[in-house]
């Protein structure tokens, strides 16, 4: 793989020369791989506090468009008191925004699972 230098899957269909990647780096709390119709989706866990932005080109194969953020609050003790939100995507960086429910305005803690979908 040009883009991690390790050994993968990958297919050629007959009628052009495109190489295309069956798999990719991965793994339990971060990790990205490439689908053969050439989406890309990319994971990861942060520990956000407040306004926290997200390159998503951080790590693995560049994107050029999100099409999709999906934020998970994975804080349990107290979830009950934190609200997130996933801000506005400008090219490959999107914000998340963990706030107090009982006291509006207030930046909160937690820990966020991210999953973003693009080419």
């Amino acid at each position: 793989d040009a883009d991690s230098g390790n050994l993968e899957l990958t297919f050629q269909r007959t009628n052009n020369g495109t190489v295309n990647s069956m798999t990719a780096s991965g793994g339990t709390t971060d990790g990205w791989t490439i689908l053969p119709s050439g989406i890309i989706m990319k994971w990861n866990t942060v520990n956000a506090t407040g306004a926290t932005t997200i390159n998503a080109n951080a790590f693995g194969k560049s994107f050029t468009t999100l099409y999709s953020v999906q934020l998970t609050n994975q804080t349990t003790k107290s979830s009950s008191d934190t609200y997130v939100m996933g801000g506005v995507i400008t090219g490959t960086t999107f914000d998340i925004y963990v706030g107090s429910r009982t006291t509006p305005g207030t930046p909160a803690t937690a820990n966020i699972n991210w999953l973003v979908i693009g080419v």
